[in-house]
């Protein structure tokens, strides 16, 4: 309660007054989408009765409807009947109606109003008439707008007058109670110290190989440990799959390509061969002017600029890169020269420079910078013969495509008839795989990757979506073919023999008892300490470093003296002095700790903090009062709900 206070700002009372603004001032469910199948909530099979106020199937369904509606739009999906129920959509959507009508009731014990009363009703058409989304372009009451708004919505003028008194009977009452509860200050203090207050300790690791005479475990108790830690030891799925691909590449070389082809392609083709001029540029960085212009005299005077770079700074030259724009090298300069017209200026001059040419030293930020023209290329056009080969590829993978259509279309017609997936393969020229064992994650049973399946998940997702003795559906694949297999046979998920694991099963052993003896190491180090032992003398014995901790809250953890959240807590329920153990945080070892220092929260620093966490608090007490009290009127009023009509409808 203390560490985080339950939320109930989106209790009832909220949430009628957000549903007096759905219907009086954004009606939302418009746009929600609500139910087309019952327009009004006419006479029908009641969900649940409160009083004398009956619950219709109706009403439940328009709820439910806009809460799934709205939630069909964050998750992109559609949420079916059980589902619902799952997730509580319905009984919330139930709750929801059964408080409205609770409180409604409520008022009109209380002398306030009732539902039916003139005066309710004369509100709710005043509400109506004054709400701007009814409103004409005069700012007058339209009717059309209001009927175009209830058609959409699945109401008729009297299930929406209906549903509104209701809720200008609610609204006041919920808005009552969910204003007069406050947190009390002291309450807020204690809270806010105890969830503030630090610690800080000093720590030493004790690790698992400190233990070095665990024994081998002998048949009976590696037996029992593979039984006991059965879930440890499971072997995956694993199916035996024939597998077949119909992939272009490998029609490629059968295929003749003409020269005239290959012309009239690149003729087609011709802006792509358009080569814009190229820029290699690198950089080197010199702390002093002289140095930096001595460096440029020399590549000036021959010396490759790599060579130059090297003997004056002893380092090769940073690659800056390919520039194909001189607006790209600009972006790249602009951490040397910051102000865009001399990062402009600067990649022009770059960009105009011969192929080995330097530019003059430039005052960075780390030093004198000169850029170097590793290589220029001029823009030019790619002839025919530099792109022969590959447009004939081009050309040939492509009627490999086509043809590979009529191939999958024939194959089909095979299976159809009966044959055998491998017979049919071979028919047709078409190389066959076979997959003994292969998990979902294309894993043999030894670990090692199966090379059929390597990288394939189209293929691992076809092979375990398909049920076992039957093909897979004929599928487009990623490199223009298509893809199928047959499932031979499944082999089901089950606990590794005990032949197949015993090294794993004896290491594991040795592992958790390595732990246990090193946790009781831990605990008499720490019995140590608490009665008065240095933690330092502890660590120099043990050879170890002792570190201190920074500042540490109860529900942190802090990473530098691998103290984790759980010895946290046994250190904030400790004194000063007060040691304690558990597994570090990379759980290789046993954490001893000594509690140093206590800072408790300053309740100066953050007034806001303070404030949020009264403001919490509030909300959280007046959640609990409005929930308590729902509870009593609907119990003096009397509640029933029809369980079987619910199911019946999300079923």
């Amino acid at each position: 309660m203390l560490i985080q206070l339950r939320s109930k700002g989106a209790s009832l009372a909220i949430r009628i007054i957000f549903g007096l603004l759905l219907l009086l001032l954004i009606p939302s469910f418009v746009f929600w989408g609500a139910s087309n199948r019952t327009p009004d909530f006419q006479k029908e099979v009641e969900v649940a009765t409160v009083g004398d106020v009956e619950i219709s199937a109706a009403q439940l369904r328009q709820s439910v409807d806009r809460e799934t509606k709205r939630m069909q739009l964050q998750s992109g999906g559609p949420l079916d009947p059980q589902l619902l129920r799952q997730l509580g959509i319905v009984d919330r959507a139930l709750q929801q109606l059964v408080e409205l009508a609770t409180f409604s009731i409520y008022g009109g014990k209380l002398g306030m109003a009732r539902p039916d009363d003139a005066v309710t009703a004369d509100m709710a058409r005043i509400a109506v008439q004054t709400n701007p989304l009814f409103q004409g372009a005069g700012g007058t009451f339209d009717p059309n707008r209001y009927e175009s708004f209830l058609r959409e919505a699945g109401f008729s003028q009297e299930g929406y007058a209906k549903q509104l008194r209701q809720i200008l009977v609610a609204a006041p009452i919920a808005v009552a109670i969910r204003t007069g509860a406050q947190a009390p200050q002291t309450l807020t203090d204690v809270i806010y110290a105890y969830r503030n207050e630090q610690r800080v300790a000093q720590s030493l690791l004790v690790p698992d190989s400190s233990i070095t005479d665990v024994p081998t475990p002998d048949d009976a108790a590696i037996a029992q440990f593979h039984k006991d830690h059965a879930a440890s030891y499971q072997a995956p799925e694993y199916r035996a799959v024939t597998i077949v691909r119909l992939r272009p590449e490998d029609r490629v070389a059968g295929i003749k390509i003409s020269d005239d082809q290959v012309k009239a392609e690149y003729d087609a083709r011709k802006s792509e061969f358009d080569v814009p001029a190229q820029r290699k540029i690198a950089q080197a960085v010199i702390a002093d002017e002289a140095a930096a212009k001595d460096l440029v005299a020399k590549v000036r005077a021959g010396t490759p600029f790599a060579d130059a770079v090297k003997a004056a700074i002893n380092a090769d030259p940073l690659d800056l890169g390919d520039f194909a724009k001189v607006e790209d090298l600009q972006n790249a300069l602009t951490s040397v020269v910051e102000e865009v017209a001399g990062a402009k200026q600067l990649a022009d001059s770059i960009f105009a420079a011969k192929e080995g040419d330097v530019t003059d030293p430039v005052k960075g930020p780390l030093g004198w910078v000169v850029f170097g023209v590793v290589t220029a290329t001029p823009a030019h056009v790619q002839a025919l013969g530099d792109v022969h080969d590959k447009l004939a590829h081009d050309l040939a993978l492509r009627q490999a495509v086509s043809e590979l259509i009529e191939v999958g279309n024939q194959l089909q017609d095979e299976l159809g008839g009966g044959t055998k997936l491998a017979d049919a393969a071979a028919k047709f020229n078409l190389p066959v795989e076979k997959v003994e064992a292969v998990d979902k994650t294309g894993k043999a049973p030894d670990g090692t990757d199966v090379a059929a399946v390597k990288g394939d998940a189209q293929s691992l997702s076809i092979a375990f979506d398909t049920t076992e003795g039957e093909d897979s559906p004929l599928t487009d694949a990623a490199d223009g073919g298509f893809v199928i297999l047959h499932v031979d046979g499944i082999r089901p998920a089950a606990t590794r023999p005990l032949e197949e694991v015993r090294d794993k099963v004896i290491a594991d052993w040795q592992a958790i008892e390595r732990q246990k003896g090193v946790g009781i190491k831990a605990q008499k180090i720490a019995e140590r300490i608490q009665g008065g032992e240095a933690i330092d003398k502890v660590a120099a014995e043990l050879n170890v470093t002792v570190q201190t901790s920074q500042p540490f809250k109860r529900d942190s953890s802090d990473i530098s003296a691998n103290i984790s959240q759980a010895l946290a807590t046994k250190l904030f329920a400790g004194k000063v002095g007060d040691a304690a153990s558990d597994r570090s945080i990379s759980n290789d070892g046993e954490v001893v700790a000594v509690l140093k220092e206590i800072k408790p929260a300053d309740m100066t620093a953050d007034k806001d903090a303070i404030a949020d966490v009264r403001n919490k608090l509030g909300q959280a007490i007046s959640g609990d009062i409005y929930d308590q009290f729902s509870a009593v009127l609907q119990e003096k009023i009397g509640v029933s709900k029809d369980q079987a009509a619910i199911d019946s409808l999300y079923q």
